[in-house]
């Protein structure tokens, strides 16, 4: 199954960055079993938001300073949309009323640049365990609900 993250950034060459970083090879590195892994990318929060509604991602990363929308508003949008998606805000510009303001809104992880490779791969991973986590809990409890209906 392919995992699929989306990396939303105005600036081009940290979506660059993103896109040579997250391979299977890095992930397998972590001891992590992804056969395959996707990584779409967007420069803004407008453009992030059209391949939501018209995609499923598995992780999305996103820059907090944008111009339009910026990734609180996106954060807002798509956990409304699909609240479950792990959703990780990363920033050069933060303060710790962003960083507050995000976790209350669901984000799975808040990070600064520059970030280093080894713990940004570790909290990438740990975002992917806990949507893949959650989404079986959550199948579980329909097939639960289900068969308890049923008896």
């Amino acid at each position: 199954m392919t995992t699929r993250i989306l990396v939303v950034d105005d600036e081009k060459n940290i979506l660059a960055l993103f896109k040579k970083m997250l391979s299977v090879e890095a992930f397998r590195s972590m001891d992590n079993p992804y056969d395959s892994v996707e990584v779409q990318t967007a420069l803004s929060g407008e453009e992030a938001w059209a391949q939501i509604q018209s995609g499923s991602f598995d992780l999305i990363i996103s820059d907090l300073a944008m111009e339009g929308m910026n990734g609180i508003e996106l954060l807002e949008r798509v956990k409304s949309f699909k609240p479950d998606i792990p959703f990780m805000i990363l920033t050069g510009v933060g303060t710790i009323e962003d960083a507050v303001r995000s976790m209350k809104l669901g984000a799975y992880d808040y990070l600064t640049k520059p970030f280093q490779h080894d713990e940004l791969l570790l909290s990438i991973c740990k975002a992917l365990d806990y949507g893949r986590l959650h989404s079986e809990v959550k199948t579980l409890r329909q097939k639960l609900n289900h068969s308890g209906a049923q008896g």
